[in-house]
């Protein structure tokens, strides 16, 4: 099957699946629960994923199992996705960049006034009424 759903959706809809389950899935679980859905990930898509949300500490493993078992943790649960952390991202970045351009012009303009105003000050001193 080709693979055409983008990565950041198949890792939000991954990260819902433990969000709506809340307790512990092992991988046959996990594969149960994606087959219960509309999306179908690959196998080694989904280890990787599986991977990428442990190590973002969005769900943690039960290595004491022969199997291993995954369960959401309390961060994944209140995380809203990466696709919406994206967008938050870019958001912040973009209105940083406003912010920056509006104190560096603003200061530029404040640098002008500075020097009219001594030039005025210079102007009114040296020369004669």
């Amino acid at each position: 099957m080709e693979h055409t759903t983008p990565l950041p959706k198949q890792i939000d809809h991954l990260l819902k699946i433990f969000q709506n389950h809340q307790s512990f899935l092992d991988e046959n679980g996990i594969k149960k629960k994606m087959g219960e859905t509309d999306m179908i990930i690959e196998s080694s898509i989904l280890l990787m994923l599986i991977e990428k949300l442990h190590r973002d500490g969005y769900i943690y493993k039960d290595d004491t199992q022969p199997n291993k078992y995954y369960c959401i943790s309390y961060e994944g649960a209140q995380f809203e996705g990466y696709i919406k952390n994206a967008i938050t991202e870019n958001a912040r970045a973009c209105r940083k960049n406003i912010r920056d351009w509006v104190l560096s012009y603003g200061t530029a303009l404040a640098g002008i006034a500075g020097l009219g105003l001594l030039a005025w000050q210079i102007y009114t001193t040296t020369c004669p009424k």
